[in-house]
Parts: structure tokens; C-alpha cells; sequence
């Protein structure tokens, strides 16, 4: 895979990216733990904390990000709370936790955002449970996940969220997996473990819901497919040492590009799902010269509205990943086609002014075809004379 890069020398804020989005106006939006960076294709503009500024953000850190209907981006953050940012203004507006004041955000450690298909808005914070956002009151209501009933604590600290093509909303803690009711109930949900599998004992990292209804998630070792209609879970553990025992994989995020290609981002890089093999297989990335990317972990994935993958990196800033950059198109022999490849040996090439590109080949064939490539004319060389 070959890749553009977007670092701190093309005017990115900092080099890890937590978070990426697109605007309504096609802008790319990337959280970093050194603000926000808006990108025009060209051009990086970077959003930072401003005492000086009411309406600037909160923290520098970024940790979650996602974008409500009307198009403002919301913010989770290390430890400055949430932020509500206007993308058209700039503006910034900061939920943060009061003590002593119902309503107001639970903590102000913000690591996973998720909306509803209803157009809620679900909070993760380090004080447990979830918020959800009431945007009538301005104010946040808390749901126990993982909490018996009769306790008074907010439950358990939730590490991912996702959304399934129902619109039914996903939870994961440390302890297992949740889903929301209709009450607005949070239910743990049964893993039974197929041949190969068993339940998650890691805190589950990342959660993304398939059209199909299928729930991947991952842990600090290894990705699991449920599947709710059956309730199924199988294991799968990413090419590499890991398997015995030297390395550890923790997939940070998960992702579906439209193309139906599912990716998974690591501490060990990019991995990409074939149906085929049933298995991850590992995506080796590339410069566009050529030269390797030294170690860097993923822990963010966007597909833009052109198809370009977005890969945010815990050191390497972005990857940019054009896929057809990585098109190749196959000549060869095939029988009783003339206009293929006389044979599949082939030893020399050569471009001619005119556009048409000569290939030689065994047993004296000669073959021409022009640019874009249709279909080929064969000539005989000097018998004896290898072309």
C-alpha cells in the first residue's frame, strides 16, 4: 500500500490522531493530542486551547470526536470535558463536570462519543456509565452500564461504543458487552464462544456494527465476530508473533470501508479482513518513493467522500492511501485468445514515442499494444532471434 504522508512537517498540530471527520463542505477535520487540524486538501488550519479565548477549545488533547445532524462536531477530551465546535465559526462550547450541580457532565475524561440512530448523543467518561445528551435542558442524564440494580454507583467505565444497522446502540466495559433497551436500560449481552473462540477477557478497545448485523469488536489480543441472531462469537488473531506469545496486538479501531473491506488498526499497524481465507492478513504501507514506514500504530480510520483512506497514526501523523494507486491490471497468455500475450515470458519492454508500449517475449514473438492498453498485435522475429 502505498501512502502520502501528513505529519508535523506539512503543518499538522501533532502526530497522534485520534479522530477523524468530514464536513458537510468537504473539509477534513483531525483530533490530535495537540488540538484540532482542519485540512482543505492543500492547507492545515489548527484549533488549539486559548485562555485568552472563551470560545476556543477546552484541552489540546483529543481522545473522541463525532458529528451531529446539524453538522458541529462534538469533542471528547483528556481532561477538559466536551466540546461542542462550530465549524463554520470556529467557536467552541464546553461541558465540563460541576460538582454539586445535577445534570452537568459525569468527568471530564471523554474517551468514546457515539449518536444514536434517534440522533442521541452517548458520552463515555472515566466516572462510569454513560451521559446522554438532552439537548432541551442543556443537560446531560446518567445510565448505569455494568451496575446491579439497587447500587448507587454509575457503573462501570465504558471503552467503546458503536451503532448496528438497526440503529441499536452497543456498549463494551471491561467486563463485557451491553446493549441499549428500549427503556433506555442498558442489558448485558451473553457471549457463548464457538470451537475456536472464548468471551473477551481484555477490555474491549473497539466496536463496529455490519450491515449485516454483525458486531466485530477486538481486545488487547484479538478480534472476535459476533453474531446476535445466533449468539456466536469466534476468535481471530492477526498474522505475527503475537500467537505465540512474543507480540501483542491491541486493535485500537475497527472499520468498514464502502467497499465492504474491514480494517483493523493496531500497535503492529494496518491489517485488512479476507473474506476468502477467513483471516486478517497484514497490509504492508508504503511511501509513495517507495521507502518503508518505520513501526507505527493505528489508532484511527476514515474513508473520505472520494474513497481516499484516512489511517491516523500514534506517532506517524496521518496516511493518506489513495486505493487506486494500488491497481494493477494482469497481462497474460490466454489460449485461443489472439489479442493476449503470445506467452508469459517476457523479456524485454520498450515505450514508443507514439504511446504504444513493445514487449518482448520467447520464441521470438514480439508484442505492441497502445495506452490505455486494449488488445495486442503479435510479430514474428527473425527466426532464431529471441525478442
Amino acid at each position: 500500500m502505498r501512502c502520502e504522508s501528513l505529519s508535523i512537517e506539512e503543518g499538522l498540530s501533532q502526530s497522534t490522531v485520534h479522530g477523524i471527520l468530514q464536513d458537510r463542505q468537504g473539509f477534513l477535520w483531525f483530533g490530535t493530542e495537540g488540538g484540532l487540524n482542519r485540512y482543505d486538501g492543500t492547507r492545515i488550519e489548527v484549533f488549539q486551547r486559548d485562555a485568552r479565548r472563551p470560545g476556543s477549545l477546552s484541552h489540546n488533547i483529543i481522545k473522541a470526536m463525532a458529528m451531529d445532524p446539524a453538522g458541529a462536531i462534538w469533542i471528547g477530551t483528556e481532561s477538559g470535558g466536551l466540546n461542542r465546535f462550530d465549524p463554520l465559526t470556529g467557536q467552541a462550547t464546553h461541558f465540563q463536570h460541576e460538582p454539586g450541580r445535577p445534570g452537568s457532565l459525569s468527568d471530564d475524561h471523554v474517551p468514546a462519543l457515539c449518536f444514536s440512530r434517534d440522533g442521541r448523543l452517548w458520552v463515555a467518561t472515566h466516572a462510569g456509565g454513560l451521559d446522554e445528551w438532552i439537548p432541551s435542558s442543556s443537560t446531560f442524564r446518567r445510565h448505569r452500564v455494568g451496575a446491579p440494580s439497587g447500587q448507587a454507583s454509575a457503573g462501570e467505565r465504558v471503552t467503546a461504543m458503536a451503532r448496528d444497522v438497526s440503529g441499536l446502540l452497543w456498549a463494551s466495559t471491561s467486563t463485557g458487552l451491553f446493549r441499549l433497551g428500549p427503556g433506555g436500560d442498558f442489558t448485558r449481552v451473553p457471549l457463548t464462544a464457538g470451537s475456536a473462540a472464548a468471551p473477551p477477557p481484555d477490555p474491549v478497545l473497539s466496536l463496529l456494527g455490519m450491515p449485516d448485523g454483525t458486531l466485530w469488536m477486538s481486545n488487547p489480543s484479538s478480534v472476535y465476530r459476533f453474531r446476535p441472531a445466533l449468539n456466536r462469537l469466534e476468535r481471530f488473531h492477526l498474522p505475527g508473533p503475537n500467537q505465540s506469545g512474543s507480540w501483542t496486538h491491541a486493535v485500537s479501531c475497527l472499520f468498514q470501508s464502502r467497499d465492504g473491506v474491514i480494517w483493523a488498526g493496531s500497535n503492529r499497524g494496518l491489517f485488512r479482513w479476507d473474506p476468502r481465507a477467513g483471516e486478517f492478513v497484514t497490509c504492508a504501507i508504503v511511501r509513495e518513493t517507495g521507502q518503508p514506514i518505520p513501526a507505527y500504530s493505528v489508532l484511527s480510520l476514515f474513508e473520505d467522500r472520494s474513497g481516499v483512506l484516512w489511517i491516523g497514526t500514534g506517532t506517524a501523523g496521518l496516511l493518506k492511501f489513495n486505493r487506486r494507486w494500488d491497481e494493477f491490471a494482469h497481462y497474460h497468455h490466454v489460449e485461443g485468445k489472439p489479442d493476449s500475450l503470445p506467452q508469459d515470458t517476457v523479456f524485454s519492454l520498450l515505450a514508443g514515442r507514439s504511446g504504444r508500449l513493445w514487449v518482448g517475449s520467447g520464441d521470438g514473438w514480439i508484442s505492441q499494444f497502445g495506452w490505455p492498453p486494449g488488445g495486442l498485435e503479435w510479430i514474428t522475429a527473425p527466426p532464431g532471434r529471441r525478442a
